[in-house]
This record gives C-alpha cells, structure tokens and sequence, in this order.
C-alpha cells in the first residue's frame, strides 16, 4: 500500500490497496463524498444487524428484489432533515451498491451477499463487522466456511467498496465482477494455505480468520482495514453537500518548507510561535540538558497543556485505553502517520468545540506530532507518540513509567537494552519540549530530535552500563539519586503542571527529593517480575489508587492491565462465598446446568449464582415486597449488568450477544474465585477442555484453555470497564493465542508423533521455564495472592 501521490486527475491519492492484479485508489475526492455519503444518509449510525433484520425480513428464499431493498432502504433511513439534492446523492449510491450484487439483470440479488457488504458503511468496528458478517455466511451455523462461503465473504465486502470508491465507475459491470471475484479468490486461497490440508478437512472458523490476519494476512488483504470507517473518514458532517469540491479535513500539517496550521504561517526553518498566547507570564520550570540546552516552562506553557488535555478529553484517559485507540489508525507496523494521526484526533476531539478551540486543538497536537517525526516523512513511532501523549492523560508518574517501560520491551523478557531505554526516556523528553511552546520558536527543525537523542543516550548508559535493566533497576537508580539528574520525568504526573505553576523552578527538585522520602516508584515483586507492585500511596489530587499492573503479551503487542487496591477488595467480597468451594465443585454445577449443546444461559447461570450467594436471592426478595409496596413491578434477580459483577462476568463469555455462553468456558473462568491454588485451577480446566480425555489439548483447545482464565481476570480487574465488549475479546483471544503457541513451540514441550498439542506436563514445564515471563497473569489463578500483594 501507499499514499501521498497525486492522481492523474491532480486529486492527492491517499491510500492504494492492492487487490492481486488491481489498485483500488483512495483519493481525497473519494473520503470527502464517501463522508458526506454516509453522515447526510445516516448509515453511520446504523448498526448492521438492523440492517440484517430489515432486509432479512423483506427477502424470499433467501432472495431480495429492488423494489424490497429500496423499501427497506426507507426504513432504515428515517432522517428527515436531508436535502433534495443529498437525496438523490444518496440514492444513486445505494441504487449502485444494489446492481453490483445484481449480476444477471433480474432486479434481484442474495439477500446475504447483500447484507455483508452493507457492512461497509455501517456502524462499527472492523472486528463487529467481520464477526457478524462470517455468522451470516455460515448458514448451517457450523462454525466454520467452506473454501466457496470464503469467497463470497471476501466478494462481499469488496464489492461495495470498489463501488463507494468510485473504481467501479471506470468498469464494465463484467469487469467489475471479476475484479471482485478475482481478489476474493486469491484473498480465500492465501487463508486456506494457512490451514491444515488447506482447510479441506473442516473448513475454515473465525479464529482461523483472525488468527491468519494477525500472522501475516494484513499484509494480503490490508483493504480489510477499510471496514472501519472511523480509520479513514473523518465521520463528521463538514458542512457541504455531497456535490462540493473536495477538501480533505486535516490538522496542521508540515511541508518540507513552511509550517502550515490554523492560518499561521512561518517562513523560518524554526518550530513556530504558539499564536494563542500573548504574555508568557514568569519561568516556572527549568531544567539543564547537555550541551548547553535545558528545557524551560513558563506559566504560559502549563496553562496551555492543562487547557489541552481538557479539551481533548484525555485527561479522561489511562494510557493504555489512548495506546489502543491510537493503534486502530497505525496501518503500517508500528509506526503512525500524519494521516492516520490527524483521523485519531478527528475522531478524539469532543463534537462540541468551537472553532476557536478546535484551532488551539490543531496547533498543540500538530508541534507534538512533529517533534516526534525525526526525518520529515510524515511518520511517527507509535509507541513514542503514545507514550509522550501520556503526559496528557489522568494516572500518576509511576503508573505511567510502569506502563510505557514496557511497551519499548520488544522480545517480552523484561529488560530494556540501552538503546530501548534511550527510546523509552527520549518518548517523554520529546513530548515535553514539544509542549515548552513559549521557548520552541527559538529551536530549528530537527533540533528537538538532536537534542533529545543525545540527552537520552547518555543517560541510558549511565543507567545501564551497557547491560539490560529492567524497571527494578530503573526505579533504584531514579530513588537513589537520578531524580536529580532528570527532574524533568516528575511532569509526565499531569497533575505536576499545576504544582509547578505555585512555586519556582528551584523549589521543585527540592519538594521531589522529599517526596522520595516517603514514596518510591513502582517495584517488581518476587512473585513474578511482570506482575508489578507499587507500595506508593497516591497523593490526595491523584484520582488512581493503582496497586500492581498486568502484563498481557499478544504477538507484537502488549496489554497493560492496572489494578487497584478498591477492585481487590471488590473481588475479595465477590469471592466470599465461592472461597469455600473447590474448583471441581463449580464445575460440575455449571456444567449439569447447561444443554446438550454445552451451552449455558442467563438465566440457569443466574439460578446458579443464586444457589451459591443465598444472600442475592434475599435481596431479590426484598426488592420483590419494596416494589410490590409502592406498587411497582419487580424487577428481575441480578439483571443489571452494569452493577452486577457476576452478570458483568457472564457478558465477557458471551461472545455473540445472545445472551448464551460456553458452559465449559465460564465454569473455568467462574472456578478462578474459587479456593485452590494455581496448579489446582489450572489441572482442574485442563481436564475440562480435554473432552476426548487422552491427556492432550491441540491449539484450539490450549486456546481456549487460556482465553478462559483471561476473560474471568480482564473482567475482574475492571479492565472490561475500559474495553468495549470486541476489544475485550481481541485482547483476550490474542493473549491467548500467543501464550498458547509458546507453550507449542517451546523447547520443553514434547513432540507428539506429528501432532501439534501439549499435555499438562508441557504447560508445567513450559511456565517454569520461561512461561511465567510470557503469562505473569497466570498468578493471580491463586486468589491468596491478590490480598497479598494488597498487604504487601
């Protein structure tokens, strides 16, 4: 893929996919009317299973004619506010998704087909597209599709975007078809390869899907990106009909010879002046750096971030929930561009800014952004960016360094290289130059990197000495005296920036030193070096009470969990009851409660926690005789997902939304409040998952061995209160995933005359040996240890 080009037409090519022998061309003409198509329609909104629902419910055998599809077409859209002219706009491009699904000319198309390109301009993620869309091809709702439902799939989805494109404008509707046909064929056969026989003796599920896309498929089929609407529009109306000229809505952007951003010109080679301030009040900050530099706030500067952070919303955010949202716009590995950048912000900003702030917006993200793009190429290092980002988020500086130490850790050990941790301080020093916006105009381009790059260099080696640290090793070298050397890294704390602004530059060193007396930055524990425990209490304007952060590794990805003390003692209470069984106990209930089919509902899973928490089944009754009293209806017993965390538990196994789960599944997950240890637990689901009994678990198996316990700790830990329920699952299953294939490829594990599996030995050794690095949350199995690490 690439972009950046102008098209023969002078339109700026902004992204080109290649789909086998054919480029499909995004331009700036094609997001602008793609935008308004589906903001002055309203598809945007809509989610598709009513699109589902609506043209499901208007076909016959499985068919749906015009007059049917624009019928339901009304239906859906309902928005009365729309203008003639976006009518027929939006009318002609629905009328051109129909007839390129209408291969014969009859008016007539597959309903199914249909329904799964639609997909492309509704509401909603990639992943809830890609889910929903697979469960509508699997008719016979195996699970899995044959190597013909892939390519209809695959045909769906690009159909309607070679249409909404514009591509299909220069095409027969025959060579549109086998441009279709063509790239859903090829894209199919690149994923069967992936599977044993080439899926000829099962099919091919959905995890085989996600599970190809994640190892290398992004890299065959990248237009899938373009599900996501949010990824690439910017999704709101930008105030001209659908015939308007194009204009592609940006933030400020750098050219190789002028700064452009918000009307503010600068003809110098310097950062430019930061146009919305005229006093920059007295210096409150100062910090030397090598070479002669230091790095110098004003008031001016403290007020301006603060007002950023506000106005973005991220003082809202952990870093970790900014990191995730960041990455759905990284389309290269690991690196973001400007593009994508200015769609994150886009989608970021709060709808009700005004003009005045949206420019002040711009400007401060833009003169972040750049101070991060070393070269001029309109790239950044994710990581980096996210990191320095940071500053602007809620959390303390240690849960902060906690959780930014190891997104610069690339192999998973731990231990940061001296080159990492160069990166890895630079990520925060880049971000606070970029914000010292009073004294920036007085550096060049490029200076910030020069400067940052050498600062950060020596101090990795002071550091390090040329050997791995990991963030024990950090965090003595910085209580026994760097925070000295760098009394810069306090301000990555935002609540620092309204500190500094009561007293002077040279106070602030002083009351760092005192408060190290008291507290100490986050330190490993013993019980595993990624479970990490922070004996600092948190200042009175700290809103985080953050007790020890989580390490989840996926393949080239990392999941920060932070958990505090109030959800340990949540968990604790929730666990009273179910302290006092056995893991095989909870297991044999779940699983005598549910169907043939192993699946268990809401409403046996909620009788059964009832069985075992009478004290719920008292306060349904109490609710019963308050209600009935006033006259009011009862209401259901432990219905409130939102209050409920056994209810809350239950949603994370419900991967569908209808309100069934895997029995099997949510009696391991539910087993891990139970009493036991961690070898306990684990043998018990073992035995569970092995449903032939020979001792062993294959891939899938072993999978979903650990997404089990994952979704039941990601749903304890309250990280399910900052995922949504698909970014939930793609942690969970990509967590699962990676330590599934470590334990398979793991020179520990004994080789099974050609088979790819493990049995409980391999699991044992494996974590022993190097496993406890890759899945520290394995620990916390043993419900001891999270009071422990509270006590600790």
């Amino acid at each position: 893929m690439s972009r950046g080009d102008k098209s023969s037409a002078g339109d700026t090519l902004c992204y080109q996919f290649q789909l086998n022998n054919f480029n499909l061309n995004i331009t700036e003409s094609t997001i602008r009317a793609l935008n308004n198509f589906v903001i002055k329609s309203g598809f945007n909104d809509i989610e598709l299973r009513d699109v589902a629902k609506v043209m499901g419910g208007l076909s016959r055998d499985g068919l749906l004619t015009k007059v049917a599809y624009d019928r339901g077409i009304e239906r859906l859209l309902v928005s009365s506010d729309i203008s003639e002219v976006d009518k027929v706009g939006c009318s002609m491009t629905l009328s051109s998704i129909f007839y390129t699904f209408d291969r014969t000319d009859s008016d007539v198309v597959d309903v199914i087909d249909l329904v799964c390109g639609l997909a492309v301009i509704c509401e909603g993620s990639k992943s809830t597209k890609l889910a929903f869309a697979f469960d509508l091809m699997d008719e016979d709702k195996d699970g899995v599709l044959s190597k013909r439902g892939l390519w209809r799939y695959f045909r769906a989805f690009l159909c309607v975007l070679l249409t909404v494109s514009g591509a299909s404008l220069d095409m027969s509707s025959g060579d549109l078809a086998s441009v279709c046909d063509d790239c859903a064929v090829w894209t199919s056969a690149n994923l069967l390869q992936s599977l044993p026989n080439n899926g000829s003796t099962r099919g091919c599920s959905f995890e085989n899907l996600a599970d190809w896309y994640t190892k290398g498929g992004y890299r065959v089929a990248t237009w899938l990106e373009l599900l996501d609407l949010s990824k690439w529009l910017p999704l709101r109306d930008l105030g001209d009909s659908l015939s308007d000229p194009p204009a592609r809505p940006t933030l400020s952007s750098q050219a190789s010879d002028s700064w452009t951003g918000n009307g503010v010109a600068n003809d110098s080679d310097n950062v430019p002046e930061n146009p919305f301030v005229e006093d920059d009040g007295t210096e409150i900050f100062r910090s030397d750096l090598p070479n002669g530099h230091s790095l110098t706030l004003m008031e001016s500067d403290s007020n301006f971030v603060l007002q950023i952070s506000q106005l973005t919303g991220f003082y809202n955010l952990t870093p970790q929930v900014l990191l995730q949202r960041l990455q759905e716009y990284c389309v290269y590995d690991g690196v973001i561009s400007i593009s994508g950048y200015n769609n994150f912000v886009s989608s970021s900003a709060p709808k009700d800014l005004n003009d005045d702030e949206l420019a002040r917006v711009s400007f401060a993200l833009s003169s972040i952004y750049y101070s991060y793009d070393d070269d001029g190429q309109n790239q950044a290092l994710l990581i980096s960016l996210a990191s320095g980002l940071a500053v602007l988020c809620k959390g303390s500086k240690s849960s902060k360094l906690s959780a930014c130490f190891h997104l610069f850790d690339s192999n998973g050990d731990g231990l940061l290289s001296t080159d990492e941790l160069a990166l890895f301080l630079g990520s925060f020093l880049r971000m606070l130059l970029a914000c010292s916006f009073s004294t920036a105009s007085s550096r060049e381009y490029g200076k910030t990197s020069e400067i940052v790059n050498n600062t950060c260099q020596l101090l990795a080696h002071n550091i390090s000495n040329g050997a791995l640290i990991d963030f024990q090793t950090f965090g003595d070298w910085y209580n026994d005296g760097g925070f000295r050397i760098i009394p810069w890294i306090e301000l990555i704390d935002l609540s620092k920036w309204v500190k500094i602004s009561a007293v002077s530059a040279s106070n602030v060193a002083e009351a760092s030193a005192n408060d190290r007396k008291r507290t100490s930055l986050p330190m490993h524990r013993r019980m595993h070096s990624n479970i990490i425990h922070s004996p600092e209490r948190p200042e009175e304007d700290e809103e985080d009470d953050a007790t020890f952060t989580l390490m989840l590794y996926r393949r080239n990805a990392q999941h920060v969990v932070s958990i505090s003390a109030a959800t340990v003692r949540e968990v604790s209470a929730l666990s009273t009851r179910l302290r006092a069984l056995e893991p095989e106990r909870i297991v044999h209930a779940i699983v005598s409660s549910c169907g043939k089919d192993g699946l268990l509902s809401r409403k046996d899973f909620d009788r059964l926690i009832q069985r075992i928490h009478p004290e719920r089944r008292k306060q349904y009754y109490a609710d019963v005789e308050a209600r009935v009293s006033r006259g009011g209806v009862p209401s259901s017993p432990l219905t409130d997902k939102n209050r409920d965390a056994f209810g809350s538990l239950f949603n994370a196994f419900d991967r569908t939304g209808k309100g069934v789960v895997d029995a099997i599944e949510v009696a391991i997950g539910l087993a891990v409040l139970c009493s036991g240890s961690k070898s306990a637990k684990l043998a018990t689901a073992f035995d569970l998952i092995d449903e032939d009994t020979d001792g062993l678990l294959s891939r899938r198996g072993l999978w979903r061995f650990f997404r089990s316990f994952l979704c039941a700790l990601l749903t304890l830990s309250g990280a399910a209160q900052e995922l949504s329920p698909d970014e939930l699952i793609r942690v969970a299953d990509g967590t699962a995933l990676f330590a599934c294939d470590s334990v398979l490829t793991s020179p520990t594990t004994s080789k099974k005359d050609g088979q790819v599996a493990a049995n409980f030995d391999d699991i044992a050794d494996w974590y022993t040996s190097a496993g406890y690095r890759i899945a520290p949350w394995l620990e916390l199995l043993d419900m001891s240890k999270w009071n422990q690490l509270v006590s600790n």
